[in-house]
């Protein structure tokens, strides 16, 4: 699975585990899909300096809340990038990366003052 198709196929996974956020978000998916493709980019790309990544989280978490985007959308959120990308790695996919990942992805919640259950 390429990029450009992970985002699409991220939303139709998280909107099915988490269908209360489905009204959290337009109808024409196609800008927010590339605003999320741009918000991976800048995450990538701030991973090395946490201090900016900090302050990116931070700025992206306070846009959320104030969209009301709750913990459960968040903990949804999680869930849904985490089996979309074990199905797009397929067999590289391992506990190993699942654990790296989640604790990315929990670190990414906390500071943009989400809360979410351990996995």
């Amino acid at each position: 699975m390429d990029i450009s198709s992970f985002v699409p196929t991220f939303y139709q996974t998280f909107f099915s585990i988490c269908p209360s956020a489905r009204a959290l978000f337009p109808d024409d998916m196609l800008a927010l899909e590339e605003k999320m493709l741009a918000s991976f980019t800048h995450l990538a790309e701030s991973v090395e300096g946490s201090a900016r990544l900090d302050k990116l989280l931070s700025a992206l978490g306070e846009k959320h809340q104030n969209m009301e985007v709750s913990d459960l959308h968040f903990e949804g959120f999680v869930t849904s990038f985490i089996e979309t990308l074990a199905t797009a790695l397929g067999p590289e996919w391992n506990n190993e990366c699942e654990q790296a990942w989640q604790s990315f992805l929990t670190h990414v919640a906390d500071k943009m003052n989400f809360s979410i259950s351990p996995h």
